[in-house]
């Protein structure tokens, strides 16, 4: 099928119609384009073709391999790389002019969005920093590499890992341009197989960015996305310390609560993973690490912008602080310290649920419900326990694009939770 793709595009590049031929290859380089701005791309890029450009854009918006969205008209991406190679082969200079106009166009999409509420205009903003990104790859490779990271950090909340995997989709598709930042290409082929549940081949990915002693994002992402891809918590908790640290220095306060809060769950288990060894004063000192790292984290979330970070440090904090006092496994009894913080910890989660509702973040709103179900039945408040559990149940059936399983039963005292995740389909 690529061969035939490409046979079909160099039958039309070989067309004795210039300007047909032009107006494509200027469309090529873009990801999307209005009319409007595909015919005053192609007449800045060739001055002397501006009688024909209205007629040569007409004919190309009509080819078959051109398709419009709602975000413009675009090159099918089957036939896009064949076109973009021809244009970087036949005329460097105005393949790289290009990129030079388009990401000035994305500058100044930016500067028109700056004074605009930042919570109404996150998405369209973080578009704007990726398609900068892009168009970058054509003219300044360095920059390019340094705007994909910073997107990949900033990505909105409400859809991150799609927003994540769309912008690899940017970064695979400058390959040709940005081949030589090898780390980079690593990262992003390291986070999709992470994505995609793939964890030895991600950790293959991730170990080439993090091999050196870099100090950069992508090294502090890296080793964020390297530890929770390992199994054992002590060997995450070396690479997630190593991961805030950096972030710290770097002023990625996104990833610096991210993977604290990571750092959070890696002592947890940790703490776990001791006690039922029979280590239980070493389980303790884990716990209070865990302790300090999420009030903390809690602090720098409720310091920040991006609300949605609040869910999870509220979570992790109210997680730890319960452990501290009704054991690790929530067994401990209800001792008058639990029976006092029981209502702390339930209204910590019950405003991580807000927070996550609000942001759009359901799939973290259902586990947090998850979480505050079982504190209630833990303090022995089963009936409230079990309605959460109806919550959750009515929550799932408004879902569109996943189906939730979740139980939770109370028998004999004992807690069954399991969660399955599928897409629908049909």
């Amino acid at each position: 099928m690529r061969d035939e793709t490409e046979s079909i595009a160099e039958s039309i590049l070989k067309t004795n119609d210039q300007g047909y031929r032009r107006a494509a290859m200027a469309l090529s380089v873009c990801l999307a384009s209005h009319r409007e701005g595909l015919h005053d791309l192609v007449a800045q890029l060739w001055p002397d073709d501006r009688e024909t450009v209205s007629a040569a854009v007409d004919k190309v918006l009509l080819a078959p391999f051109v398709e419009e969205t709602s975000a413009g008209w675009r090159i099918n991406s089957d036939f896009a790389v064949p076109f973009v190679q021809h244009f970087m082969e036949e005329d460097q200079g105005a393949f790289q002019q290009a990129h030079e106009i388009l990401a000035s166009r994305e500058r100044e999409a930016m500067s028109e969005l700056g004074s605009a509420a930042p919570d109404v205009l996150e998405m369209e903003r973080w578009f704007v920093q990726s398609r900068l990104a892009f168009y970058l790859a054509g003219v300044h490779a360095d920059e390019s590499v340094e705007q994909f990271g910073l997107a990949f950090e900033s990505a909105p909340q409400r859809e991150q890992t799609p927003a994540r995997l769309w912008l690899s989709t940017l970064v695979f598709r400058q390959r040709p341009l940005i081949g030589t930042h090898i780390r980079v290409i690593a990262f992003f082929e390291g986070f999709r197989a992470y994505v995609a549940g793939q964890r030895s081949e991600a950790l293959s990915h991730l170990n080439d960015v993090i091999a050196g002693d870099h100090e950069d994002l992508y090294q502090a992402i890296g080793l964020h996305l390297y530890a929770i891809c390992l199994y054992k918590p002590s060997d995450r908790i070396h690479d997630l310390t190593k991961s805030v640290e950096l972030s710290e220095r770097l002023g990625l306060s996104e990833n610096s609560i991210m993977a604290r809060n990571s750092l959070v769950v890696a002592h947890f288990a940790m703490a776990n993973e001791l006690r039922r060894s029979g280590q239980g004063s070493l389980s303790q000192r884990h716990l209070r690490l865990a302790e300090r790292l999420s009030k903390l984290n809690l602090q720098q979330a409720l310091g920040t912008s991006v609300r949605g970070y609040q869910a999870y440090a509220l979570t992790e904090h109210a997680a730890v602080q319960w452990a501290l006092v009704a054991g690790t496994d929530g067994r401990g009894g209800m001792t008058p310290g639990a029976q006092k913080l029981l209502p702390v910890v339930i209204g910590e989660l019950s405003d991580a649920i807000s927070v996550a509702d609000s942001q759009g973040m359901s799939d973290t709103a259902l586990y947090i419900i998850n979480q505050r179900a079982s504190k209630l039945r833990d303090g022995g408040r089963v009936t409230e326990a079990l309605s959460e559990l109806e919550n959750a149940a009515q929550r799932i059936s408004s879902f569109t694009d996943i189906s939730t399983f979740a139980v939770l039963r109370c028998r004999d005292q004992r807690w069954v939770s399991s969660r399955f995740w599928g897409r629908r389909r049909g």
